[in-house]
């Protein structure tokens, strides 16, 4: 994984394919650190995997400017974790989840 990291320094990791994030609540007008702000969640991705990316808007002289740009890489690219299609079958899984149901053989 290091390697990975690495490598990509090498390369431009700007972000691409921003979307709004439909499982997460939709933009709205909030309060932070006492500013009402307009809220809106994404995603994107980069050359190095996908984020979630937050972004705030507050009223400016001459209209809305932008205050908080947040982004977080979720999964890095190559190492997707491995959860509902894409979770491990077979007998390497069959074998993990008896030695989770066996007792202990203490010596």
């Amino acid at each position: 994984m290091a390697r990975t990291i690495r490598d990509a320094q090498h390369t431009t990791c700007a972000a691409t394919n921003f979307k709004f994030d439909a499982t997460r609540t939709p933009s709205h007008l909030v309060t932070r650190a006492g500013v009402e702000c307009l809220e809106a969640i994404f995603q994107s991705e980069t050359a190095l995997g996908r984020g979630e990316d937050i972004f705030r808007l507050v009223p400016g002289k001459e209209g809305p400017i932008g205050w908080t740009f947040h982004t977080a890489l979720q999964e890095l690219r190559g190492f997707e974790e491995k959860t509902g299609w894409n979770r491990p079958k077979g007998d390497s899984y069959a074998r993990h989840q008896d030695r989770r149901t066996e007792k202990p053989h203490w010596q």
